[in-house]
């Protein structure tokens, strides 16, 4: 419980952890995005109206007899003075700035210069429209008189825009309705035009300024906007994290409980339990090998009392005929010395016998806990063969064996000289063991690619399919009851496999009951040594 508790408080920990440093890290990216585009948006919307201001502008000028202010035009003769024009009525003036602007979507102020006050705004909606209003924003610092005007006064030399040769100055608004503009505005060059009836003492059309009015829309704040959705997204992450976390914590908690059940049960002795190999990739590997524990375990439990039992069986026929023997010789039970003689004999082969066993344990027990240390000479593994052909020769001879060997020239090899003569005297001897009169046994060696195959083959009685997995487990004798008969201890095959393991090599068996066994034998080549020709030296039988 403890466990899947705190699966489900970290796993939510982090999807909210995740959350939060996405947001930490995406909103303040959003919103720097969302500032530069508005940036780059009212910079072309600026831009935009300075450029329609600017055709406005020129409309009026070049067309002053054409257009829709022409009504309006004075001074050009002595005859129309300024004075004598009616200006337009609003309705008018409407109907004029719209046909002049040609259906733009662009808010235009007419600003009398000096004073700053609104004369003429192009917005119809009255409760935003600021006829009458002034613009504080048109400082004085920005109008200078220029040579030509006399007392007429225009932008500033150095624009904020150029259109064209046209000067544009820009600027901030807020109306009184609370809405920010951006202020595009130049002096009106046709002065001569009287619009509004503004003269100055002279009668003179007084200087106005053209103005466009560009709303400044809002950039939007993405913490104010996304933070409730950001909110929520946490709150459902969660939800849903809780939820996958309680998941994820049943799929991993179930197994090891499991796992644990068994631990315990394993640990007293039971090894009937088992973990279900279920869940995901990485759980099912730890119930597999698991599995495999117990059942190695359960095992080496099971070899550990085979020894025990084999060990005490061994050792008591043995001891059994010593004590025997030696008892009669103390009870004055033997009194002939040949009767003496035999006893001594018997009990003389009963303690070698003993003293086998044990060397071979000892020695075994060595091999398996990696004690022995294998000599790294450069040996033919051919020449290792001859000798422990050699050595049965004569056995060989006397039991109607026939001994053959197919050896070919084969590459070095590195290892212990005397320790794999001894893997090959335990295989020969078993095979002269269980080979009748009249059979046959061969020994071959040949190079396999960068390996060294040795075989050693006979026509005995085989073994059979039940005891053929065991053969190479300790004091595991395949004929139980003719053991005593051979003479074997159940040993050999262990050390030789051992043996062959700590040359890096390794050792198969195949065999079938009634049709001989044969045992094959792989070893590497040692490194360095080229590859040989395989024609085979020579082929010799003996019997």
């Amino acid at each position: 419980m403890r466990l899947r508790s705190s699966l489900i408080i970290s796993f939510s920990a982090v999807v909210l952890l995740a959350v939060a440093i996405m947001g930490a890290l995406i909103l303040p990216l959003v919103q720097g995005y969302q500032e530069d585009r508005s940036w780059a948006d009212r910079e072309n919307d600026i831009r935009d109206a300075a450029n329609q201001l600017e055709n406005f502008r020129l409309r009026a000028n070049q067309d002053a007899t054409t257009n829709a202010f022409a009504p309006y035009i004075c001074n050009t003769t002595k005859t129309k003075p300024c004075r004598q024009i009616t200006p337009p009525t609003h309705e008018e003036l409407d109907a004029a700035f719209q046909q002049m602007l040609g259906g733009k979507n662009i808010r235009v102020l007419m600003v009398e210069t000096l004073t700053r006050q609104i004369l003429y705004d192009t917005e119809g909606n009255p409760s935003r429209n600021i006829i009458g209003q002034q613009l504080p924003v048109i400082r004085p610092r920005q109008i200078s008189p220029t040579p030509s005007s006399g007392n007429a006064l225009a932008p500033t030399p150095v624009p904020d825009i150029l259109v064209g040769k046209q000067p544009y100055l820009r600027d901030d608004f807020t109306s009184s309705q609370n809405e920010h503009f951006d202020l595009i505005y130049t002096r009106f060059e046709s002065t001569q035009i009287n619009l509004f009836g503004l003269l100055n003492a002279r009668g003179d059309v007084r200087s106005v300024l053209i103005v466009s009015l560009v709303p400044v829309q809002p950039v939007p704040n993405v913490l104010q906007d996304l933070g409730p959705v950001l909110a929520i997204s946490g709150l459902v992450a969660l939800l849903v994290s809780f939820i996958v976390g309680l998941f994820i914590a049943r799929t991993i908690s179930r197994p090891l409980a499991k796992a644990t059940v068994a631990a315990q049960a394993v640990a007293h002795g039971d090894y009937s339990y088992s973990v279900p190999p279920g869940g995901s990739y990485e759980i099912r590997k730890m119930a597999e090998s698991f599995n495999q524990m117990s059942k190695e375990i359960e095992q080496y439990q099971r070899m550990q009392r085979e020894l025990i039992g084999n060990v005490s069986h061994e050792l008591k026929t043995p001891l059994t005929a010593i004590r025997g023997f030696s008892q009669a010789m103390l009870d004055g039970a033997l009194r002939r010395p040949e009767d003496f003689a035999y006893s001594a004999e018997i009990i003389n082969n009963e303690t070698e016998r003993m003293i086998r066993l044990v060397q071979s344990l000892l020695d075994l027990s060595r091999l398996e806990s990696g004690q022995v240390k294998m000599a790294q000479e450069k040996l033919q593994l051919s020449e290792i063969i001859e000798e422990s052909l050699s050595t049965f020769e004569q056995r060989a001879l006397l039991q109607e064996v026939t001994l053959a060997k197919h050896l070919y020239p084969v590459l070095p090899m590195l290892g212990d000289y005397d320790r794999l003569r001894q893997v090959f005297n335990n295989l020969i001897d078993n095979a002269l063991r269980y080979t009748p009169p009249g059979g046959s046994i061969v020994v071959s060696c040949r190079t396999a690619g960068q390996n060294l195959v040795a075989t050693v083959s006979d026509t005995g009685q085989g073994i059979s399919p039940k005891d053929l997995p065991h053969i190479f487990e300790r004091f595991y004798q395949a004929e139980k009851s003719r053991s005593k008969e051979h003479g074997g201890l159940g040993l050999g095959l262990a050390i030789s496999k051992e043996i062959i393991h700590a040359h890096h090599g390794r050792i198969e068996v195949s065999s079938a009951s009634g049709s001989g066994t044969t045992f094959t034998i792989v070893f590497p080549i040692a490194p360095g040594f080229n590859e040989q020709t395989t024609k085979p030296l020579q082929f010799v039988a003996r019997s």
